[in-house]
């Protein structure tokens, strides 16, 4: 008997080293990964604290220059603010259905936000583990950076919504208001106001002039009674 409980045990022994092996593994892989987290972490406090800091430093005259933009930014930077909007606002969209913005119909929302005493106040006090709560916002915000990076859409004389993609302009379920509510008034049109400037297409350089026909020759005279008046044109969404 004693023979035969030390071959089962010399047995049982060698079925269970590949897989004690197998275990010694893993968790020395989770633990690299473990500390390759911890190291991100650590990066990510520093380089939060480094943007605090920086931001601490803005002058009177740095902010009064920044409150300017909300004029007339260019395309680039309004998108810019509106994420930045999304940010520090994401809370009220914790249970919606869907994400959706207007870089023209939300734009007096950025308006209001760096017109705001608290504004500096409001970054430097920011949660951002509010974020994880509303995924939606998180994921609108990563499409449009994605798409920034990709293309320039300030580069197009088309008004544009704040993505290109209709995918990354709406997150969800149709049919919320955007940014959480509605606006009232004139923020509501969703056409070009009447007066506002379009940009006519632009001939290769050096094309003769018999090439360069007037816009108002081209198409049908119906389509050019419709594309005549700024206000019939519809922005891009």
């Amino acid at each position: 008997e004693a023979l035969g409980c030390s071959g089962s045990e010399v047995r049982l022994q060698s079925e269970l080293q590949p897989r004690l092996e197998e275990a010694a593994v893993a968790s020395s892989e989770h633990e690299e990964r473990l500390n390759a987290l911890r190291s991100a972490l650590t990066a990510l406090a520093h380089g939060r604290l480094a943007a605090a800091e920086e931001v601490r430093r803005l002058t009177k005259q740095q902010l009064a220059e920044i409150k300017h933009l909300a004029k007339d930014p260019p395309g680039i930077l309004r998108r810019l603010l509106l994420m930045l909007w999304l940010i520090l606002h994401g809370d009220r969209f914790r249970g919606s259905k869907a994400v959706q913005v207007d870089e023209f119909r939300d734009w007096p929302r950025c308006q209001r936000m760096l017109a705001d005493e608290g504004f500096i106040s409001h970054i430097l006090n920011f949660d951002p583990t509010t974020l994880d709560e509303v995924p939606k916002v998180t994921a609108f915000i990563e499409s449009c950076f994605r798409l920034i990076g990709i293309t320039d859409p300030a580069a197009s004389p088309e008004p544009r919504s704040l993505c290109a993609s209709p995918s990354a302009v709406e997150i969800g379920l149709p049919g919320s208001a955007p940014l959480g509510e509605e606006l009232e008034g004139d923020d509501r049109q969703d056409i070009v106001a009447p007066g506002a400037k379009v940009a006519a297409p632009r001939l290769p350089a050096g094309a003769p002039p018999s090439q360069r026909r007037p816009a108002a020759t081209c198409g049908s005279p119906a389509s050019r009674s419709r594309t005549s008046s700024p206000a019939g044109l519809k922005r891009v969404f």
